[in-house]
Formats: structure tokens, C-alpha cells, sequence
């Protein structure tokens, strides 16, 4: 559970149950970019499994942040980029916001966010546990925004467990024939850069088997997922923030 609604539930404040809705409006997919350990943990998340696996299984609209450190600083929005230069980018006005650069539907998506705009905020359970009505009002509130990051980062961990419990420890050839071993660090790695849907569909298509030969037939996406998976193997994740080799805090 992400340190914010933890801290909400001690005070009584507000309830704690959090819906995540799968269904962002406009797109299919957006796509992730985290750095490894972004905001120093791996908080425990708990969901509703049974619909959000149904909702992995049926369909291939899945929440992922577009998340990466911000060069203009922690309360700024970055501009949109077209998508002649920008492929993944919406056709649509979704704001990167704060030094994670969140996009809007990635908060929305989450339930942080009510609805589209700057007063889309609303009174979600996030919004008044960091009084938060505007998006200014989330620029300007780095522990707000904190918040939103583990929440994201807590959620494809979840999503990610299922994976986990199938391939663990597995190891396989890649495309460029390297060795991949699967773990959590790997996986996760993955799915902060092309999404949890991306790599739940590479594991539907290969099942860890050997994709040596099969590059100029494999999908760029794919080839980032195995990317990851050998480049993350040994990256520490933890879904309390502790080293998994020295068990300590960092």
C-alpha cells in the first residue's frame, strides 16, 4: 500500500479502498518509462485481482504511466509534443505534469484524478488526502506527487505477479542472444518501459521460449521488452523498498 493511503487510513481520515479504472478514453495503450527504483520503493498495493486480471486477460487496455525525470523541474508541465515526432504521444491535450511526468490519463486511469482538465481533480480519495483541486495544486506539491508515482509503480507490481509466479527463474535466449533471466526486477524493468499490457503480450506469443533468428519478425516493442529483461535482471526491487540482497532499506 502506497505510504500516502497508509497514512490516510492511520488518521481515520478517509476510506481506503481505491478503484483502478483500466478504461482510458481516447487511446489504447500509454506507454512507460521509469527509472529503476524511481521514488526509493516498491510499496505493497492491494487491488481487486479478480477484476483487474479479468480486465488483463479481455482486453489490452492497460494503465502505465509515461514516467521519467523531469528536465524543466517538479512543477512544471511539459509541453505536447506532436506525434509526427512523437509516435506514442496522444492526439489529444494529455499533459506530462511534475518531475515523474505523469500523463493525465495515467491519473485518471489510477483514480487520483476525477476527469480531463486542470478542475478535473474532483473529491477523489488521493485529491483530499493532499488537498488538491487544480492541476497547479499538484505541481506544487512534491509528496502529492510522490504519491501518485508508488501508487503507479505499486499497481504494475500487482499486475506483474502473475508473470512472476509463472516464469520465475526462468532463462531463455533472446532475440539478440543474450540470456534473460526472469525475476521481478526484470519483469518490472519491462513494464516501465512499454507498459504491463506490452509485456504480458510478449509472454503470450513466446512463453519465455528462445527468440534467437526471430528479430526482423518481432515487433520493436517486443525487442524492448527482452531488452529489459536481461538488462534489469539484477536491478533490486522490492515491493517494501529493501535491497532484496542486504534486506536493508535504502
Amino acid at each position: 500500500m502506497p505510504r500516502w493511503k497508509r497514512d490516510c487510513a492511520s488518521s481515520r481520515m478517509c476510506p481506503i479502498t481505491m478503484k483502478i479504472d483500466l478504461r482510458l478514453p481516447h487511446r489504447q495503450a500509454i506507454f512507460a518509462e521509469i527509472p529503476p527504483n524511481a521514488g526509493g520503493m516498491m510499496p505493497k498495493y492491494q487491488l481487486r485481482g479478480r477484476d483487474m486480471h479479468r480486465a488483463l486477460g479481455l482486453a489490452c487496455v492497460v494503465l502505465v504511466g509515461f514516467f521519467t525525470s523531469s528536465p524543466v523541474g517538479a512543477w512544471a508541465a511539459a509541453p505536447k509534443t506532436p506525434s509526427s515526432v512523437d509516435p506514442d504521444e496522444s492526439r489529444f491535450d494529455d499533459p506530462r505534469l511534475g518531475r515523474y511526468m505523469l500523463r493525465s490519463s495515467v491519473l485518471i486511469g489510477l483514480g487520483l484524478k476525477h476527469g480531463w482538465g486542470s478542475d478535473g481533480w474532483g473529491r477523489t480519495e488521493y485529491a483530499k488526502a493532499f488537498h488538491i483541486k487544480s492541476d497547479e495544486d499538484y505541481l506544487h506539491n512534491p509528496a502529492a506527487q510522490d504519491g501518485a508515482a508508488e501508487t503507479l509503480i505499486a499497481y504494475q507490481v500487482e499486475a506483474m505477479a502473475p508473470l512472476l509466479k509463472r516464469y520465475d527463474g526462468r532463462t531463455f535466449k533472446t532475440a539478440d542472444g543474450k540470456t534473460a533471466t526472469i525475476n521481478q526486477s526484470a519483469l518490472i524493468g519491462a513494464a516501465h518501459r512499454v507498459g504491463v499490457h506490452c509485456v504480458i503480450a510478449y509472454f503470450q506469443t513466446y512463453d519465455a521460449h528462445d527468440t534467437v533468428g526471430k528479430a526482423d519478425q518481432m515487433p520493436s516493442r517486443f525487442r524492448q521488452v527482452e531488452v529489459r529483461l536481461v538488462d534489469f535482471k539484477d536491478t533490486p526491487y522490492n515491493q517494501d523498498g529493501a535491497d532484496q540482497k542486504t534486506g536493508k532499506k535504502k
